[in-house]
């Protein structure tokens, strides 16, 4: 696994034994980690993120012009706020839990100057829904002025406008409907959204999972909808041919 270690990684020795929040310990267990930019003399200037995504990606697929994406989990970690108060009605934590997961990998890939240090970087959050992306990028925008020295001010753009230059992308769930489409695009651009079936999934109504979202044209309108179902993706994921070309 060495080779997928960035050079510059560091480690740092964990107590030992170090408990588990939910019980057991580990033994002799190192954490990894790296740093960008120097020090001041007052070690005033560094800021913390946690996350369980490898920098090291980060800059990878910067260089191959890539994106990073996240697929959208119920039960699994990122566990979303208060999941334990309702985790015995699965309608409810699947709800909060596929959104939260998608709200949680934009805040930090938006708000810790991710799209800086990696200018060729896009980010897209799958299987997540998509309604609650324009009041995210707003209320996130928002915090950063009201909770001031929360994000570096290094930051040089909003969330929003991190999604409105092309480099946020959202696949979309059926359910939502169009007007909530719409409303997305109306208000982030027709650049954002990418169609997504969630084939084999029982959420798919296959065979017409496609024409059904192609029939939204009427008040999408043909560009967006174009857009929609394929040349957002394609941009995205910078393809290069399509799947029908001989």
């Amino acid at each position: 696994m060495t080779e997928f270690v960035s050079v510059g990684t560091r480690y740092a020795m964990l107590p030992s034994p170090f408990a588990m929040k939910r019980g057991d310990a580990l033994h002799g267990a190192r954490m990894a980690y790296e740093t960008w930019g120097t020090l001041s003399a007052a070690r005033d200037n560094a800021i913390l993120i946690l996350t369980g995504l490898s920098p090291s990606a980060h800059a990878a697929a910067n260089e191959a012009n890539l994106p990073i994406m996240y697929h959208a989990f119920t039960i699994e970690t990122p566990y979303f706020p208060g999941y334990r108060d309702i985790w015995d009605n699965p309608a409810m934590g699947r709800c909060a839990g596929q959104t939260w997961g998608g709200q949680r990998f934009l805040s930090f890939m938006l708000m810790g100057g991710m799209l800086d240090r990696y200018p060729r970087l896009r980010v897209g959050a799958l299987e997540s829904g998509h309604g609650w992306l324009p009041h995210w990028l707003v209320r996130l925008t928002r915090q950063i002025d009201y909770v001031r020295g929360s994000v570096s001010p290094a930051l040089k753009h909003t969330p929003l406008e991190y999604a409105q230059m092309g480099r946020v992308f959202v696949s979309i769930d059926l359910s939502e409907g169009v007007a909530l489409t719409k409303a997305a695009i109306d208000l982030l651009g027709d650049h954002v959204l990418m169609f997504a079936s969630d084939y084999p999934h029982p959420e798919t109504i296959f065979p017409d999972h496609a024409d059904s979202v192609i029939g939204w044209r009427q008040v999408l309108g043909e560009e967006a909808t174009r857009k929609l179902m394929w040349e957002n993706a394609s941009r995205f994921l910078r393809l290069t041919s399509t799947p029908w070309a001989t």
